[in-house]
């Protein structure tokens, strides 16, 4: 995957280093737009570099009034769509500092644009609306006696223009497809039909998940 960055003019590749040092980040703001009325997508911002001592409401602003403009109208999903967007923008944004770091060198800082071959952070956590949801959807499955550990994160790595989404890391006494169906079962109790959720076997120890246990909450 890539990202493309926006670095305002006259800072060098050195002086970026510095910056990042003393507690410079690399964000990447959410924002959505309505096409005739019925038809809204989302999307997210370049990774923009704000100084340590800089105040990041001018950039989160910016895609703030870009889904209130652009996306509220689009029915019935632009509101809703326009809401969740201003609620994680002034929450902070997607933090891609670390990713960005691992992988810039002066080729892609000249070019602005990085590809991402090395990762450090794949997930973020809920909203803390969502995550209320969450929790109670974590509650219900605490009544059963299958599912053993339960982890929720917003995965972030995904490709250009695809949104953000949840996934789910899952070890319960009973296979893995019963226990996904299980938690989809109680999902969508909290959460609406549209909404897509992927799920991971916990007892594979792969990467993703081990990023899911450090990165994302755990809800059993």
């Amino acid at each position: 995957m890539e990202h493309k960055l926006s670095i305002r003019e006259g800072v060098s590749f050195e002086e970026l280093q510095t910056e990042i040092e003393n507690g410079g980040r690399f964000i990447i703001y959410q924002y959505c737009i309505s096409i005739f009325f019925a038809i809204t997508l989302n999307r997210l911002s370049p990774a923009i570099f704000i100084l340590a001592k800089e105040d990041s409401t001018k950039f989160k602003s910016k895609y703030n009034s870009l889904s209130s403009i652009f996306g509220w109208w689009g029915l019935p999903w632009g509101p809703i769509h326009s809401i969740k967007s201003i609620r994680n923008n002034n929450q902070g944004g997607i933090d891609v500092t670390k990713d960005i770091m691992l992988n810039i060198n002066k080729t892609s800082f000249e070019s602005r644009v990085v590809t991402i071959e090395e990762m450090d952070t794949m997930f973020s956590k809920p909203s803390k609306s969502d995550l209320k949801e969450f929790t109670k959807v974590a509650n219900k499955l605490k009544e059963g006696i299958n599912i053993q550990e339960l982890y929720v994160g917003l995965f972030i790595n995904t490709d250009e223009y695809v949104e953000p989404y949840y996934m789910l890391a899952i070890s319960g006494k009973s296979t893995f497809d019963t226990n996904s169906e299980e938690v989809k079962k109680a999902l969508y109790t909290r959460f609406r039909k549209h909404v897509v959720f992927e799920y991971l076997n916990l007892s594979e120890t792969d990467d993703i998940t081990s990023k899911m246990i450090e990165q994302g909450v755990k809800l059993i």
